[in-house]
């Protein structure tokens, strides 16, 4: 894992990226993208859905956030579950988002020009129940055991970060319960730093959808897939244009084996 997850520039910059209003993004209101803000959030809206929720009877909804960061799909997945778990590798990520959890609210740094920073804050909005939430620092190619299994399961620009992605991708069939909702985005930012390339999921003549097609379609039926941007902001007038690329599926109920 690189060390900049674990860095205080790599925390600011994803507490800005999760939870900073656009007016605290851009300081250039001509040239403001407010629809590009609020990416882990905009992903839940976008990809999950409240009427195909079907939770065993009598029992709590249940969803885990895999690659959280800091959190902020995870408290929006509370909206709509009983229980949630946020995991992620970072640890400074995990305490970030746990100290959102307490307090509601953080304040951070963010970089303006040079030397010059500026001060904001991120705010959880006062109707999530914080109290349905777990973060928890892990690997989400090697969960503990007892993890048990989940309703919605949301993996946020994870895939192309782990070492082994087509091992967690096999993995999330034994995670969801039949009629689980799952959805994943990524832009298919393969690096060699993060995954080895044979263990990338392309080659010359195959798009990484296609291999996470032929991986989930035994257990996962595809339901839709579609294209989401974010922006990233590294300093007042430079920023990351990145278009990922969402697909939502559900989990067979009858496997095809």
């Amino acid at each position: 894992m690189s060390a900049y997850y674990e860095s205080s520039r790599g925390v600011s910059e994803y507490l800005l990226f999760h939870f900073g209003a656009p007016e605290n993004i851009f300081e250039f209101p001509e040239f403001a993208f407010p629809e590009w803000t609020s990416y882990p959030k905009r992903c839940v809206q976008l990809g999950f859905s409240r009427e195909r929720l079907n939770p065993q009877p009598g029992k709590p909804s249940r969803a885990l956030d895999l690659g959280c960061a800091v959190g902020a799909s995870t408290f929006e997945l509370a909206k709509y579950h009983d229980e949630v778990i946020g995991i992620d590798f970072s640890q400074a990520f995990i305490d970030a988002a746990q100290k959102l959890q307490k307090l509601g609210h953080v304040e951070f740094d963010i970089p303006v020009e040079g030397q010059i920073t500026r001060r904001t804050s991120a705010h959880i909005p006062s109707d999530i129940d914080r109290s349905k939430i777990r973060f928890e620092q892990g690997d989400a190619t090697q969960l503990r055991s007892n993890i048990g299994k989940f309703d919605t399961i949301f993996a946020g620009n994870l895939i192309d970060r782990l070492p082994d992605p087509e091992k967690f991708l096999v993995s999330l069939e034994n995670l969801a319960q039949p009629g689980a909702q799952l959805i994943l985005t990524s832009p298919y930012t393969w690096l060699q730093k993060y995954t080895p390339q044979e263990k990338w999921l392309t080659t010359q003549n195959q798009h990484t959808f296609e291999s996470i097609h032929q991986i989930l379609n035994p257990g996962f039926d595809l339901v839709q897939s579609l294209n989401i941007p974010f922006l990233l902001r590294e300093h007042r007038r430079k920023f990351q244009l990145t278009l990922a690329q969402a697909s939502i599926w559900i989990r067979k109920v009858e496997l095809n084996r």
